[in-house]
């Protein structure tokens, strides 16, 4: 079950059949992201593209807020099905243009013919590895490549390199790195930086959602752990999308100086 936040529909309830698999976007996520895109947009004359679009919480979520132009891509029949039946229930049918079919595919079939004000993709982490989440935002990015997608990439580009020079490691600059985001270990990180020894005392003491929140309590920066995305234990993640240039380099210094307080209690 899912609700609808706002809009026509507010805080309608939608009950999937029970013996669906899905995992739809929770309340508090959806309040946040649309939260934030109703800032920066006026949705009703947005054109949306949702993939992954599983039993439809953003789709219907968009189409509820009176966003008039929504692609839906999604593999499962019965998904698209339930999806269409819904929006036809709430007489919203008319705002969604549903398409059935694997989400890489149709990017690479349809990237050329429109472009999209928001697209938005919550692929399924627990089946897509780490190289697939580079191919897919790759194949949204070159979509079509106009000055602000190039513009985009060399920021994006920047803040990847204010992080990773920093921290002193090497860069990955070839054509499937979208640095979007990164991921970091902090074990091989320890061990780069000090020793083996230590990295392995650092493995044995702490998990990555100890350095995640002492980062966030000491210092306000908030990284996810990395292992939802297909990466080992010891692995955090910083998107390139959000902050300032500058705050890369910030973030890798703090990182640093966290393993040097570890490293410092690993000593005594």
């Amino acid at each position: 079950m899912f609700r609808i936040i706002s809009g026509q529909w507010k805080a309608k309830k939608i009950s999937a059949p029970k013996h669906f698999i899905v995992r739809p976007t929770t309340d508090f996520a959806k309040e946040a992201l649309f939260s934030i895109l109703e800032n920066r947009y006026d949705l009703e004359y947005c054109s949306v593209l949702d993939l992954f679009a599983g039993i439809g919480s953003i789709t219907l979520e968009f189409a509820s807020r009176y966003c008039q132009d929504i692609t839906s891509v999604e593999i499962n029949p019965k998904h698209t099905a339930f999806i269409h039946s819904t929006a036809k229930q709430l007489e919203m049918i008319s705002r969604i243009n549903l398409q059935k079919g694997d989400v890489y595919d149709w990017l690479k079939k349809n990237r050329k013919k429109k472009q999209y004000d928001i697209i938005f993709a919550d692929a399924p982490f627990d089946e897509t590895d780490e190289n697939k989440y580079y191919e897919l935002i790759n194949l949204v990015l070159e979509n079509e490549k106009d000055q602000y997608i190039e513009g985009c990439k060399e920021i994006v580009a920047m803040r990847y390199h204010n992080l990773m020079s920093t921290l002193g490691l090497p860069e990955d600059n070839s054509n499937s790195n979208a640095k979007y985001y990164s991921l970091l270990d902090i074990y091989q990180l320890a061990e780069k930086i000090y020793d083996k020894d230590f990295a392995t005392w650092l493995r044995n003491h702490f998990e990555e959602i100890d350095f995640l929140l002492h980062l966030a309590k000491e210092d306000g920066v908030v990284l996810m752990e990395g292992v939802g995305f297909g990466a080992t234990p010891g692995t955090v993640r910083v998107s390139e999308a959000n902050l300032a240039d500058n705050d890369y380099k910030k973030i890798a210094n703090r990182i640093l100086s966290l393993l040097k307080e570890y490293y410092e209690k690993y000593a005594k």
